[in-house]
This record gives C-alpha cells, sequence and structure tokens, in this order.
C-alpha cells in the first residue's frame, strides 16, 4: 500500500508570504498591533488550513482551490509563525486538524525603543 498523499505532497510546490514581515511596537514588551495578509499559492488544488504559533485552531481553512487569502487584525509582543498544511481528501473527522507542513512564514516583532536595564550599583546615601 502506497502512501499517495505524501507522494503528492513532494509534487506540491506552494509559496507563502506575509505582508507586513515586521510589526514594529513603540517599546520592547509592549503589544503591536497590524493588520496582516496572508497569500499562498500552490501547484496542486486540495484541501489546505493555515494555522498560527498564536492558537492551536485554524487561522482559516480552504477547499479545493490552488491559492488563498487571509486578512485579519493581529495583536502581538513575540514573533508569529505561520503555517499552511494540506489536508488530505480522505478524511473521516467532523474537524480539521493540523497535518504537515507544506510552508511557512514568519512576522517578527521588533520595537523602537529596548528596555532600559537598572543599573546594577544604585547607592543612596541617608
Amino acid at each position: 500500500m502506497k502512501n499517495t498523499f505524501a507522494q503528492e505532497q513532494s509534487e506540491n510546490v506552494v509559496i507563502m508570504q506575509v505582508k507586513p514581515q515586521t510589526c514594529v511596537s513603540l517599546h520592547e514588551g509592549q503589544e503591536c498591533f497590524a493588520q496582516i495578509v496572508v497569500n499562498w499559492q500552490a501547484d496542486l488544488v486540495n484541501d489546505y488550513c493555515l494555522y498560527s504559533t498564536q492558537t492551536p485552531d485554524p487561522v482559516f481553512c480552504w477547499e479545493n482551490v490552488s491559492q488563498g487569502t487571509v486578512e485579519y487584525e493581529l495583536n502581538t509582543k513575540e514573533n508569529v509563525r505561520f503555517m499552511l498544511t494540506q489536508v488530505p481528501k480522505t478524511r473521516f473527522m467532523l474537524t480539521y486538524k493540523p497535518y504537515a507542513i507544506i510552508a511557512e512564514a514568519r512576522l517578527n516583532v521588533s520595537w523602537v525603543y529596548k528596555k532600559k536595564q537598572k543599573s546594577r550599583l544604585s547607592w543612596r546615601l541617608f
């Protein structure tokens, strides 16, 4: 018995990008707010789901397509990784579950000002 999903996956070239690629907050440790657009395109028509490191649930799922776009607002203090998975056509579950990652992109969080470090030598004379 051959694993046809693995064969199809190896032939499927997928391109994915996140815009913007960097989210900037004013001070280190503060949340940054951004309007994120994730675009992807694959060679094969199939069912796909997009996941992020922010939640275990899919951000969005598509059925019987070879490309997709999703746009949403994001609030984060940490870098976010987006992963696209291909869902097998023969699934016997009622909800989507993550499968092998076929493409990924990253949103990096940056800041204008780093946190000020407290001086290790703080003397007070009374």
